[in-house]
């Protein structure tokens, strides 16, 4: 494997759920960590950060980018305006628009909403050439009914929509997870 670019969820780095499970295992990882200083950034700009990033790794088929949470919105976002990335993406509890609980408590609503899904719905998307994700069924901050139609509508998509779930994945799947995409292809 070539390289690891991790975008996590607020506030998280390499020291969160995911970029611990990633130098647990071993791996050699880039992270942009979401500190409360990124995010005070517009959206624009904490976008043309992650983009200076993507454009300082390997862009090739064997570059893995791990996007979870909050991250993996920014990720798509900056994936959006690029050149297609040629290698495979794994979204972990993507947030990839508005979402609302069900019983109408919690809602979300990150800017460009609608952006993600009205690409991959007219087809201008940049589809990479593997994207998997993983969401829980009761997320709060991702519908799964969004994340299936985004899923969808790109053809290299694997949805993993886990019964009885949130959106915080238990360390154990995470690390089965992780170690299924990263190790095999």
């Amino acid at each position: 494997m070539n390289m690891i670019y991790l975008l996590p969820g607020r506030g998280d780095g390499l020291e969160g759920i995911v970029g611990r499970i990633l130098t647990n295992l071993g791996f050699k990882v880039q992270c942009r960590k979401l500190s409360e200083e990124f995010l005070s950034l517009r959206f624009n700009e904490q976008l043309t950060i992650v983009e200076d990033d993507l454009q300082s790794i390997d862009w090739a088929s064997e570059t893995v980018l791990i996007g979870h949470s909050y991250g993996a919105y920014i990720l798509l976002h900056t994936l959006a305006t690029m050149t297609l990335f040629p290698g495979r993406v794994l979204l972990i509890s993507p947030v990839l628009g508005q979402a609302v609980s069900g019983n109408f408590q919690y809602g979300m609503l990150p800017p460009r909403a609608r952006m993600l899904l009205k690409m991959a719905k007219h087809g201008t998307f940049p589809i990479p050439r593997y994207l998997e994700i993983h969401i829980g069924a009761n997320d709060n901050s991702c519908d799964p009914n969004l994340a299936r139609e985004f899923a969808s509508l790109i053809a290299t998509s694997n949805i993993h929509i886990i019964p009885g779930t949130g959106h915080n994945l238990s360390e154990a799947y995470l690390e089965t997870v992780l170690n299924t995409f990263l190790y095999h292809e």
